[in-house]
């Protein structure tokens, strides 16, 4: 075998190299070398180097200057989303630029306790940027004494509008949840299949909840949402809610109520009083074995809020949402529980988790698409509605205009 023989695996990135080589690379990346230490002369350190810093930050917070655990300068050299087909591509570049001086940069380090850290920012999944270090840019990084970090599509520039309703909202959380017990709840496997670790894709279900609490918060203000309504109720179903006020009041604490619910103690307390009095004011009559009496009660589109959110509380008091996993992934809803089904119907005629719009980075967007086509591929249809909040008709609808955006942007 002759001695330039590769390995299967290094054959194909090879062959993978040179064909991209012919062709502009479509992934860019942002590369910033950080020499960092507590007192230096960063001019000292360009004459060592060779070159000016793009930035010399400077500690400006009072309370940190005095920790050692901190740095208080950093000399900064940065290349700019820079046209790349790999990761190693990029450290190649960078140090390329100081590898002349290289010793004596390590050894003005040394001297002066500093660190190299080369921050790298990916603009671009793995399909337009291999994500891969060679063995020898390894031992470069060594000599530089260099450590290493990575940030992906973090950039706020690239960022796209959607429209999307409350429900698709709890549908996308769920999707999460729905791929994370998939892969029983290895953070390897999520990796592999969405691109997110279990930690950031916390983060992204966290920015979803705040962004729905923000805008049924904002509909439950106005003075529509505030107008008492004279709605249909069965006895039974009261009883029901009036259970579920009782419960969510003694499990959550007080100041957290508000949060949880939408609703303050005082006003929780006033809607549970009016059910009660309604309930205690009948006698139930028996129909078929089933609470068939129907009355009618002024409750408020903000009081049916709260009073799905309450009973979404004592549901997962009761143990009927799966356990929360690490990182605070959880089941948003009990999308087959019958008075959580009745109380959304109730609502959504009147504008509740209406659609609106707001800004998703492309990132999450590629991570959205991987959970939605893995929800599609391991829920059954029959369950599908009542396992993730919507149709998989809705959820196809939703994956192909993701799809379409990022087709889009990589056009753009």
């Amino acid at each position: 075998m002759s001695s330039n023989s590769f390995s299967p695996s290094e054959f194909c990135y090879n062959l993978r190299l040179n064909f991209m080589q012919a062709e502009q690379p479509r992934g860019s990346i942002t590369t910033s070398l950080v020499i960092a230490g507590r007192d230096f002369d960063p001019g000292a350190l360009s004459h060592v180097a060779g070159r000016e810093p793009t930035e010399v930050w400077r500690q400006r917070l009072d309370a940190l200057k005095n920790d050692p655990r901190f740095p208080q300068v950093e000399w900064v050299y940065e290349l700019v989303r820079r046209p790349h087909w790999s990761i190693d591509d990029a450290i190649s570049e960078m140090l390329n630029l100081f590898e002349e001086r290289r010793e004596h940069i390590v050894a003005f380090a040394q001297q002066h306790g500093l660190s190299l850290h080369l921050r790298l920012g990916l603009h671009g999944d793995e399909t337009v940027i291999i994500y891969g270090i060679e063995g020898l840019t390894i031992e470069r990084l060594s000599a530089f004494r260099c450590s290493l970090s990575f940030w992906v599509d973090d950039d706020p520039t690239e960022m796209v509008g959607v429209s999307l309703s409350g429900d698709d909202l709890v549908f996308l959380c769920n999707t999460i949840a729905e791929t994370w017990g998939a892969v029983g709840l290895s953070e390897t496997a999520f990796l592999a299949r969405t691109g997110e670790t279990f930690e950031q894709s916390g983060e992204i279900d966290a920015r979803l909840r705040r962004r729905l609490t923000a805008s049924e918060r904002h509909y439950c203000r106005s003075e529509e949402a505030r107008t008492p309504l004279p709605i249909p109720m069965r006895l039974d179903e009261l009883r029901l809610l009036a259970g579920s006020i009782r419960e969510t009041l003694g499990a959550v604490a007080e100041r957290d109520l508000e949060t949880r619910t939408g609703e303050t103690p005082e006003h929780a307390k006033e809607i549970l009083r009016r059910l009660e009095t309604t309930v205690d004011g009948q006698m139930p009559r028996q129909d078929n074995g089933t609470m068939a009496e129907s009355l009618t009660v002024l409750l408020s589109p903000a009081d049916l809020a709260f009073l799905f959110h309450a009973r979404e509380n004592a549901l997962r008091a009761d143990g009927h949402t799966p356990a929360t996993f690490q990182s605070g992934i959880e089941k948003t809803a009990i999308h087959a529980d019958a008075i959580l089904v009745r109380l959304g119907d109730l609502l959504r005629p009147r504008g509740w988790r209406a659609p609106f719009p707001f800004s998703l980075p492309l990132a999450e967007l590629r991570f959205f698409v991987r959970t939605i086509s893995e929800t599609l591929a391991i829920v059954e249809e029959r369950q599908f509605r009542a396992r993730v909040g919507v149709t998989p008709e809705r959820a196809e609808e939703i994956l192909s205009r993701f799809k379409r955006i990022l087709r889009e942007s990589e056009r753009d």
